[in-house]
């Protein structure tokens, strides 16, 4: 048989088989790469993916889900973009204008890139599985993964130490801050690699001072002269000027930031909950005790830090949580104009909101579903707590993050707002300068 003709013409078959095999083995070598890494196989649809990497914990989140999704999904491939120098959003509009527009990407100022006409409609299948999709003249462009709100994450171990307990007004916010001087911390830090940490604080003074007027219309156009702000903006440079701020920290870094709260250098730190995940990673030991444990522990040995939360009331007492999407996601009007990216684009969302996938998206960065669909799941002490009274709390949307207010108009407010904290300019200059910048940038 060996001799027989047709043994060598089988052989040789065999033999060029093997070798095309190893080579489509090699070609396609396991592991995630990024544009002009390699060549990617032509049978795998391709997605350019962006998204904002301004923090670790959902930075990595998203990696983690972009590899599981591969791994799943062995004909489709994800480039994963980076984004340039700058503000996300000011990457994004780089990469439109250097035609590397993503198929896939966060997004923040939605009506900008509806009036572009750069956006695609998400799929019913997928906009079916949010409870309370937003609408632009009546169709659906973003994809809303989680929400999130603001609050102060506190040092619970120095409370207890001290015998203090939740404030219930602004004034016994303020009671409490004598207290943690009077014994030598200093009672809030702020600060952080963006200007987020100063708006926040901001946001809470809007919401106690001036509070939420939206007309039927839409938002009402602010007079920053009017006496309610020219009120936010006396609070607001109070409390960063005065004595209740850890020193310079208003310029201090995120790892600054974080390094002074677990040193036991300040009681509180005014943020999104995500921020929390970030202390937890720098120290697992810091994660929150229940209040049972608190009491076996008494008042703590010196320099422990176990994180707890509160929603820092409003003058009248009200518990309100102020109430922001966190992250969502649109699709370039090119991909949907492409079956097959458009097919895949459905795939990563529906693979996103599996129970499984999402339940880790929410553990980690601390955030509340937008889905219809209950998810259930274990978590830290202080999470628990979060979860429970953002719950039962009053819900008012962010007035100075609102969509509708442009990014140069919220560059402007950043820039008031540090020259407030450094005592550069007073309330009605504050107002002067943002109603004639309102005006020039025609919000």
């Amino acid at each position: 048989m060996q001799g027989h003709p047709l043994f060598f013409v089988v052989r040789a078959w065999i033999g060029c088989l093997a070798l095309f095999l190893g080579a489509c083995f090699y070609a396609q070598p396991p592991g995630k790469g990024k544009a002009g890494e390699r060549e990617i196989p032509a049978e795998k649809t391709v997605l350019t993916v962006l998204y904002s990497r301004d923090d670790i914990t959902w930075s990595l989140a998203m990696d983690d889900l972009c590899s599981k999704f591969e791994d799943a999904n062995p004909d489709i491939r994800l480039v994963l973009q980076e984004p340039r120098n700058g503000s996300y959003e000011e990457s994004l509009k780089v990469k439109e204008a250097l035609d590397e527009f993503p198929d896939l990407f966060e997004l923040q100022n939605v009506e900008q890139y509806v009036d572009n006409g750069r956006l695609g409609q998400i799929p019913c299948s997928i906009s079916g599985l949010i409870e309370s999709p937003r609408q632009i003249q009546g169709k659906i462009y973003t994809v809303p993964v989680y929400t999130t709100t603001y609050g102060i994450i506190y040092n619970q171990a120095l409370f207890k130490r001290h015998g203090l307990s939740i404030p219930e007004t602004y004034e016994e916010f303020l009671s409490l801050c004598g207290i943690l001087r009077q014994n030598g911390i200093a009672p809030v830090i702020c600060g952080g690699t963006k200007e987020d940490s100063i708006m926040y604080w901001l946001n809470y003074f809007y919401q106690k001072d001036v509070s939420l007027r939206v007309r039927e219309n839409g938002p009402d156009i602010p007079d920053f002269l009017e006496p309610e702000y020219q009120e936010m903006f006396d609070d607001y440079q109070e409390l960063l000027t005065g004595e209740n701020v850890l020193k310079d920290s208003v310029y201090m870094n995120d790892s600054q930031v974080i390094s002074k709260f677990l040193d036991g250098k300040a009681a509180m730190y005014y943020a999104k909950p995500i921020f929390i995940a970030n202390l937890i990673r720098s120290d697992p030991g810091c994660m929150s005790a229940t209040s049972e444990d608190m009491e076996d522990e008494g008042t703590g040995e010196e320099g422990q830090v176990r994180l707890a939360w509160f929603f820092l009331p409003r003058k009248e007492g009200e518990t309100v949580a102020a109430t922001e999407i966190g992250s969502q996601f649109a699709i370039s009007k090119e991909c949907m104009e492409d079956p097959k990216r458009y097919q895949a684009v459905e795939r990563f969302f529906q693979f996103l909101f599996e129970d499984e996938n999402y339940r880790e998206i929410l553990k980690l960065v601390y955030g509340f579903q937008t889905t219809k669909k209950r998810i259930l799941y274990p978590s830290p002490f202080v999470q628990q707590e979060l979860i429970v009274d953002y719950r039962y709390a009053q819900k008012e949307e962010v007035f100075l993050s609102a969509s509708y207010m442009s990014r140069e108009f919220k560059d402007e407010l950043a820039k008031v707002l540090y020259l407030l904290a450094g005592d550069s300019m007073d309330a009605g200059e504050a107002g002067e300068y943002l109603n004639l910048r309102w005006r020039e940038l025609g919000e």
